[in-house]
């Protein structure tokens, strides 16, 4: 069992400690299961009605720390960003193992495929010729690696991940669509990670490329000749159409859809269920389909909310 005093969390975490200073902490638990030894996170403020126990280590920012001793706490870790605190705390009580160099046997590699000695492959996972898997990856039960796709150092892709399969690409004709065959290859830079069931289709001409450290949540559509930046996080059931410029930084929220050939600048942010059908700048908040500044949608969809009130209570009156 791992246990850690709250002097050394506080020293690791770079944080402030307040209450008692000699509580060992043996575990994490949230706040609806508190326990005296372990630790838990107040991330917001109506999170206290959650507590059901009093715990005795409360990992929480300035604001929220008082509130958390009112209601007897032992002792608080304050932080001032306690998500990123919580982060590092996980890995202190629960650290993950690097990849040893695996591969299942029930798993399918090419002799054309080059993998790297350091990789770990799960079982029933796919690589077909000209693949490359560079150093530390790990590939997930089931993920499937399509031909010449290319995966840097230390890339986490999820069970059941299809990276490289074509795009869709049709031309009507009389006789019927016809498709338009997807020759390229995709690109995941170092420290990219994908999500289970996320799909990454490879370019039709040139490539598809995901940069350093971009994560990818689960069921994430990622179109042909997408370029995305680094460090840019995608939430999960978003779409990206074909030829797509993503850039450094970015946030999309879940079930954002975004238009083919569309730029999205360095550290734009779009809310959940945005839908993107034109460029937007370098920056910005946009929300709503179509996406506008997100300030501007909050101000329309007060006003909508508040006309839709005053019909409902008008046909209430009528009836």
């Amino acid at each position: 069992m791992i246990e850690k005093s709250v002097l050394e969390l506080a020293d690791i975490l770079g944080g402030k400690l307040l209450g008692e200073s000699d509580l060992l902490v043996r575990g994490l638990r949230p706040l609806d299961q508190a326990d005296p030894d372990c630790l838990s996170p107040l991330l917001r403020k109506r999170y206290l009605n959650n507590m059901n126990a009093i715990p005795g280590v409360v990992l929480t920012d300035e604001s929220l720390a008082p509130l958390a001793l009112e209601r007897g706490v032992t002792s608080v870790l304050v932080h001032g960003d306690p998500m990123l605190a919580l982060a590092q705390v996980i890995d202190v009580f629960f650290p993950s193992s690097k990849p040893q160099g695996f591969v299942h046997p029930s798993a399918i590699v090419d002799d054309g495929a080059s993998v790297h000695s350091s990789a770990w492959i799960g079982p029933g996972a796919v690589i077909e010729a000209g693949v490359k898997v560079g150093e530390g990856s790990w590939i997930g039960p089931n993920a499937v690696l399509m031909e010449g796709t290319m995966i840097g150092k230390y890339v986490r892709i999820g069970p059941g991940a299809v990276i490289g399969y074509e795009g869709f690409g049709f031309v009507p004709s009389v006789d019927g669509p016809v498709k338009i065959r997807q020759v390229g290859r995709v690109e995941l830079r170092d420290f990219v990670e994908i999500g289970a069931g996320a799909c990454v289709d490879r370019g039709t001409l040139g490539h598809t490329v995901i940069g350093r450290e971009t994560k990818i949540d689960n069921l994430v559509q990622v179109g042909h000749n997408v370029q995305i930046g680094e460090r840019t996080l995608i939430a999960a059931q978003t779409g990206l159409a074909g030829s797509t410029l993503v850039g450094d930084d970015v946030m999309l929220g879940g079930q954002v859809g975004v238009a083919d050939h569309v730029s999205i600048g360095d550290g734009v942010r779009v809310a959940g269920q945005g839908g993107v059908t034109g460029d937007v700048a370098r920056g910005s908040s946009v929300a709503g389909m179509p996406a506008i500044p997100h300030d501007k949608w909050r101000r329309l969809m007060a006003r909508f909310l508040a006309e839709a009130r005053v019909e409902d209570g008008s046909k209430t009156e009528d009836q």
